[in-house]
């Protein structure tokens, strides 16, 4: 991966993590990109064909966890060399 593919890989995990961590839905749906797939609280897929089909209930989640849940927060990946070419 190029440093700037990752520094915009890392840019818009960073805006969605923002978003998701503040409940803003809004900022969600901008955050993503369609069709969106996730999976549900029963573990099943989920398809959002359009930012209006995607849905989350933050209100939900904060009385169901009641501060229980981390947020989420990036985390750096170690850097894998890569494998050197055999070719001549």
């Amino acid at each position: 991966m190029s440093p700037d593919a990752e520094t915009q890989m890392r840019a818009a995990l960073g805006t969605f993590f923002e978003a998701w961590n503040a409940g803003d839905l809004e900022a969600v749906r901008s955050a993503l990109n369609y069709p969106h797939i996730t999976l549900g609280p029963a573990g099943q897929v989920i398809v959002a064909q359009t930012r209006d089909d995607f849905r989350t209930d933050f209100e939900h989640m904060r009385q169901v966890e009641a501060g229980t849940a981390a947020p989420l927060t990036p985390v750096r990946s170690p850097r894998v060399p890569r494998p050197r070419s055999t070719a001549r």
